[in-house]
């Protein structure tokens, strides 16, 4: 009897250790404080967090956008400020893509949504709870802003490679 338990825990740590290895997971996003907070990481071992990250974002669709984002570590995981101009006036959300900006593979967010002003700027800060940085240095990520709410998001009006601080 105390052999099936053995097997049945040794089989589950298989299967929760094989879990943790595929590196990006859905993850959903909840409000909390007015700051937009992120899902759950996934499990990595010994790996230093950088010290900060960056995407620098271009105009996608025939717009006008730019503006970079900074990841920075956070309390607990990461912090995403965000900074864009060249926009038409009205409300933008953004997402994080594993792959590539269109959407492909992974997605994490939604980031906080923000509205742009009739000056064309909008600015944006998330706070990815357990979401460290070093999950997006380990592989290719992008950001992406889309104009609508996070609910309804609608075309794609800027992207970027996320990468380490020049």
């Amino acid at each position: 009897m105390r052999r099936k338990w053995q097997s049945v825990a040794l089989g589950l740590a298989v299967v929760l250790l094989a879990a943790g290895a595929l590196g990006c997971a859905k993850r959903q996003a909840a409000t909390s404080s007015g700051s937009q907070v992120g899902g759950l990481g996934s499990v990595r071992t010994q790996t230093p967090d950088p010290t900060g990250l960056q995407a620098v974002l271009g105009a996608q669709g025939g717009g006008r956008a730019s503006g970079t984002a900074e990841l920075l570590p956070g309390d607990s995981g990461s912090k995403i400020a965000v900074t864009l101009q060249g926009l038409a006036a009205g409300a933008y959300t953004g997402f994080i893509y594993h792959v590539s900006c269109d959407g492909a593979g992974e997605k994490h967010g939604p980031l906080a949504a923000f509205t742009a002003a009739a000056d064309g700027a909008g600015t944006s800060t998330t706070n990815f709870i357990t979401l460290r940085l070093v999950h997006f240095a380990e592989d290719v990520h992008f950001m992406a802003i889309h104009s609508g709410t996070s609910d309804a998001p609608g075309p794609l009006v800027a992207c970027g490679e996320i990468k380490a601080k020049p």
